[in-house]
This record gives C-alpha cells, sequence and structure tokens, in this order.
C-alpha cells in the first residue's frame, strides 16, 4: 500500500473512532439494544481495520475488458510496441516495475523460477525511469536473453492513466483472449496470475 494511501486509511479510522464517539450519547439503555449496539459497533470496527491492512489490493474498478490502445518504448530507441495489435493466443502480463524496488525483483524471479507455470506467458516489464537506466537492469538481470520477457519504458505514462495505477509493483493480467483478467497493485506471486489466468472451478 502507498504510503499517502495508509496514512488516509488511518485518518479515515480515527474519524469513524470519533463518529462512535459521538453515537455513544445515544447509547441504548436496555440490554436487548445494548448487545444490538455492541455487534454492530465491533463489526463497523473490524471491517474498518482489515481494509486497511496488507500490501496488495486487487482492483477490479477498471472496466477495460479489451486490452487498450497505447505504445511502449523498445529499449534501443529502435521504435515503439503498439500494444492493441499484439496477437491473442497467450497470455499478456504487464508489470509496471522500478529498478530499485526490490519485490518487483522478487516477483520477476518468482516468475523465472517457476518456469512450466510461465513458459507460455508474454511478459512485459514496464518502467518510467531512464532507458539507459532500464537497459542497465535489463542487462543486469540477464533479461534480454529471455524470449517471452520484454522491458519497456511507458514514455508517457499511458498504461499508469489508463489503468489508474497507484504503485510498484502492480500488475495487469491479459488471458490468451485478450480479455483482462485482473489489476493488481501490491506484489502478486506466479501462482496468483495462474489463478487469475486459469480459475479454479470448484
Amino acid at each position: 500500500m502507498a504510503q499517502s494511501d495508509f496514512v488516509h486509511e488511518w485518518v479515515v479510522i480515527w474519524v469513524k473512532c470519533f463518529q462512535w464517539q459521538a453515537v455513544a450519547t445515544f447509547y441504548p439503555k436496555s440490554k436487548q439494544m445494548k448487545t444490538l449496539f455492541a455487534v454492530l459497533t465491533y463489526g463497523c470496527l473490524m471491517t474498518t481495520i482489515l481494509s486497511s491492512c496488507g500490501d496488495t489490493e486487487v482492483n477490479d474498478s477498471v472496466k477495460v475488458m479489451k486490452m487498450p490502445s497505447f505504445s511502449l518504448l523498445k529499449l534501443d530507441s529502435s521504435g515503439v510496441i503498439n500494444m492493441d495489435s499484439i496477437p491473442n493466443g497467450q497470455p499478456i502480463i504487464l508489470m509496471y516495475i522500478d529498478t530499485e524496488c526490490h519485490v518487483c525483483l522478487d516477483e520477476i524471479n518468482s516468475i523465472l523460477n517457476n518456469a512450466p507455470i510461465s513458459k507460455n506467458w508474454k511478459i512485459f516489464l514496464i518502467g518510467r525511469e531512464p532507458l539507459a537506466t532500464l537497459r542497465e537492469y535489463e542487462f543486469k538481470y540477464n533479461l534480454n536473453m529471455l524470449d517471452q520477457i520484454t522491458v519497456c519504458k511507458d514514455p508517457g505514462l499511458s498504461l499508469w492513466d489508463q489503468f489508474k495505477l497507484k504503485t510498484v509493483p502492480s500488475t495487469v493480467v491479459y488471458d490468451n483472449t485478450g480479455t483482462l483478467k485482473k489489476r493488481i497493485d501490491g506484489s502478486v506471486t506466479v501462482f496468483d496470475i495462474q489463478d487469475y489466468i486459469n480459475p479454479k472451478r470448484s
């Protein structure tokens, strides 16, 4: 969770606490109503606290069901990748990263270390840092040697704005038909991505 979001959540909690303080003025007198009041208050408190915890948010509010039209810059500056022209047939994973983000690197290693799961995915590692910084990162971790991974830059923050991303890492998952399955703010494992692509049927 981004620091600004964390602060916001705790401000909300304190405001609600003061609201409950005001409500206490009208605390019910009968035993039955006191019990009901206590249960409702406890439920509200737990819901508020739990909603403010955790580093990962699965966001379904972005209703971009098909790959939108935006371009990513190749690291060699030879041109752009038009994302809406990529053919269907394999899952597409868009991962917004930062070269100083250790969680991002953990996610990348999780994918690489579980090749039997991720080998058919097309993965775009997308940054907004200078091209030279992204190129250094690509070579440092030998990402340029992997056909399934493309490191590129979001020059106009098109992806960031299109999907209303909040933090790094953020991941957008499309299945092999080009349909949006999930958009995740924060960390995600290769197994989570697999379940988003191929939901388990009960």
